[in-house]
């Protein structure tokens, strides 16, 4: 597999941006302009754009996948060895979608007790789906190496 290295998205920051402004906006529009609504809406603004030029600018790697392990800016830990997840899948945690990562129990009694840890996967350069699949392959990858002793 090599090294896969995972940014934000541009793009989806940008649109996510543009929606709450859009909607914003549109709330304006049916209030009438109201001194009070428009006081909120640009509150909000001024309370998102740090927010978001920030996540435009962070070029950190947010998920790292290479032949070791997962890791970066939203692994819980940092770093998890593919040797100590036993599997994936993809669960809302509140209303954002979620990668979670399967512990073994010894790395569960280690680091935490939940049977499986989350890695947030929204503004991604790929999509969650996506990433399902690069851990999945990867954790395949692991289970027949440790079939035929590596």
């Amino acid at each position: 597999m090599g090294v896969v290295v995972i940014h934000n998205s541009r793009r989806s920051i940008m649109v996510f941006v543009l929606s709450y402004a859009l909607i914003i906006a549109f709330g304006l529009w049916i209030s009438g302009l109201a001194v009070f609504d428009l006081l909120h809406g640009l509150l909000f603004l001024l309370l998102l754009i740090p927010f978001a030029i920030w996540q435009w600018l962070d070029r950190r790697p947010q998920v790292v996948l290479d032949d070791s392990g997962i890791g970066g800016v939203r692994v819980p830990g940092r770093y998890i060895a593919w040797s100590n997840i036993q599997g994936a899948y993809l669960r809302p945690l509140g209303k954002l979608e979620h990668l979670w990562l399967e512990l073994s129990s010894l790395q569960r009694s280690a680091q935490t007790s939940l049977p499986a840890i989350p890695v947030r996967v929204n503004h991604l350069e790929v999509s969650s789906e996506s990433l399902l699949d690069l851990v999945r392959q990867q954790l395949r990858k692991q289970t027949l190496e440790g079939m035929h002793g590596g």
